[in-house]
């Protein structure tokens, strides 16, 4: 195109821009600065706004990386430092944002850059669903992020329609394990609602999905590795609907430590998982009606299919994953008046998933 040569409006020139000099300036830490950037990047390739906390002793030189997406809001300690004048550019002074409360008081990242001298002077537990923390010489000492980009796409083909859709390596080891629990008997009349209770990456969506197309499908999750993928998948299947949150018997915020590991650590940063509880949740959603459930969240199953009581006895399937001989006890207690066993499968007595189907 052009004979080769861009036009001036689309021609690069990097004596005309700041970033390109405090760049190749700070080209030593180049690999921090990708092992930051590109998982940064693929999260905001997906979610439609990114809250991003840059600790005070992070070079500057991230912040002008990070502040190259242009969805990306980026939040810091007090006055922001800006060595690379970059307010001074089209549309990025109103993405930056200075936090002057308490630490305590601020919000849920999605993203946080820090290094481990300023988490220690916080005293506080910084919370962020990925956290990268930089050691001596700003180099890299954790991150939980590399997962995001270890995924892969892969076709399936279930009741003969195909989906190329989103996983992790792990996941694929279960694919026969997918297709025998989660095939929706042919015989099941009108599924339009499907309600998928820790639907991970949404592998098991993708086969309701298959099985009864004309379903609008609910999922549920509230890791943030798993929803991303999800959010994906969802788009693939298009009458999908996802809910970043957990459901379980009440509403209630779990916390999972990222770094350090050591629990008693008063500094640190955690990713705060958010639960709601399941009936009302639904209600909120205006159902009506569930034709199949999954509830695939190990021993919290009980809980959350006793919130369900009122939906319980008019639901057509219901599949749910258990971890313990006691939960299964309990599971098949609370479903046996309105429901049967119709197949499973249980692994060393312990744990596994059973399809009950409505007795009538």
């Amino acid at each position: 195109m052009f004979g080769g040569e861009l036009p001036e409006p689309f021609r690069y020139s990097p004596r005309f821009e700041v970033r390109h000099f405090v760049s190749t300036a700070n080209s030593h830490l180049i690999d921090t600065r990708l092992a930051v950037y590109e998982p940064v990047q693929e999260l905001h390739r997906v979610q439609e706004r990114l809250k991003v906390f840059l600790s005070r002793g992070c070079p500057g030189v991230i912040a002008a990386d990070l502040l190259d997406l242009p969805r990306l809001e980026l939040y810091g300690e007090g006055s922001f430092v800006d060595p690379c004048a970059l307010l001074q550019q089209r549309g990025v002074a109103g993405r930056v944002h200075e936090l002057t409360e308490e630490p305590a008081s601020w919000p849920v990242f999605d993203v946080a850059v820090c290094t481990v001298e300023d988490l220690q002077r916080l005293k506080q537990i910084l919370k962020a669903n990925f956290a990268f923390v930089l050691g001596e010489n700003h180099q890299l000492i954790f991150a939980n992020s590399n997962r995001l980009m270890q995924s892969y796409r892969r076709e399936f083909t279930v009741n003969q329609l195909s989906f190329v859709v989103w996983l992790y390596e792990e996941i694929f080891s279960h694919e026969s394990t997918y297709l025998n629990n989660y095939n929706i008997p042919s015989f099941i009349p009108g599924v339009r609602t499907i309600v998928d209770i820790g639907a991970g990456v949404g592998l098991a969506s993708v086969y309701f999905h298959g099985f009864c197309p004309d379903a609008v499908i609910h999922c549920f999750e509230a890791d943030p590795l798993a929803l991303h993928l999800l959010q994906q998948n969802a788009l693939i299947l298009g009458n999908c609907h996802v809910h970043p949150v957990g459901l379980a018997g009440q509403n209630s915020l779990r916390t999972r430590r990222l770094w350090p590991e050591d629990s008693q650590t008063e500094w640190g940063v955690e990713q705060v998982l958010v639960f709601r509880e399941a009936k009302a949740t639904l209600q909120e959603l205006g159902l009506e009606r569930i034709d199949v459930l999954r509830v695939a969240i190990g021993g919290q199953g009980v809980e959350v299919l006793a919130s369900l009581e009122p939906w319980l006895k008019d639901v057509k399937v219901i599949y749910v994953e258990f971890g313990s001989e006691q939960n299964r006890k309990q599971i098949d207690q609370m479903l046996d008046p309105s429901h049967m066993i119709w197949q499973g499968e249980i692994i060393a007595g312990q744990r596994g998933s059973l399809c009950y189907l409505r007795r009538a």
